[in-house]
């Protein structure tokens, strides 16, 4: 038995594809592909595997990363190929390697949010990212209950940048990730849209990398 961490992209209408869905999706490829995979004992066997940092629906992923272990003799190219055959369209093996980093390191991702030329004024987007208060409200606990609860937004961008290419502006931004704290782009995405009044399309929101606190990347 081995452990192993592979790279994969989410893509296209694949961005829909819920966490939950994913999970399923991952391991019906493994049992079609063949590839052998170590199951867990006891009373109720399941195969081993973990997503180190779950992307929220809407989103895009072009290096997101899952640890599974391996019981068997089997190549890391081969195991590529073989899940690459029986995947999904938007579902891709990128790479499979032994793993080096904990999840637990991952503090920083990367992101790109496309917006429409056309529609979009780039100073409006410099206004609303620049702001000391970006607030937000998510789904949270209290005393065991699910409450709506407020966060900044803007204490959790580490930096940005914005350019222009074929018809579209692309901002370039990196947020907190991880265990410690989590920014869900999604929720920037929304407030960008709904503070905008329309003057700023998104067209698509894609992660790019995974992060440790001193920048490096996830491997």
């Amino acid at each position: 038995m081995r452990n192993l961490r592979i790279w994969f992209s989410k893509t296209g209408r694949a961005k829909y594809v819920s966490h939950l869905d994913l999970n399923r999706c991952m391991l019906r490829a493994f049992r079609r592909s063949g590839v052998p995979v170590w199951y867990t004992e006891g009373f109720n066997p399941h195969p081993y595997v973990t997503f180190a940092l779950p992307l929220p629906l809407g989103a895009e992923s072009i290096n997101d990363v899952m640890d599974i272990k391996i019981d068997g003799e089997i190549s890391d190219n081969e195991i590529v190929h073989r899940l690459n055959a029986v995947l999904p369209e938007g579902l891709r093996i990128l790479r499979a390697a032994e793993p080096w980093g904990k999840p637990d390191e991952i503090s920083l991702a990367k992101y790109e949010i496309y917006f429409d030329k056309e529609s979009s004024d780039p100073g409006l987007l410099v206004e609303l990212i620049s702001r000391g208060e970006i607030i937000c409200e998510r789904m949270g606990k209290q005393s065991g209950r699910k409450v709506m609860k407020q966060i900044n937004l803007a204490e959790h961008i580490r930096e940005y940048s914005i350019s222009e290419n074929d018809g579209l502006y692309i901002l370039y931004i990196t947020l907190s990730a991880g265990s410690a704290a989590n920014a869900n782009p999604m929720l920037l995405a929304d407030y960008i849209t709904k503070e905008s009044g329309g003057r700023l399309e998104i067209k698509n929101l894609r992660r790019t990398e995974l992060l440790t606190r001193d920048g490096a990347e996830f491997i």
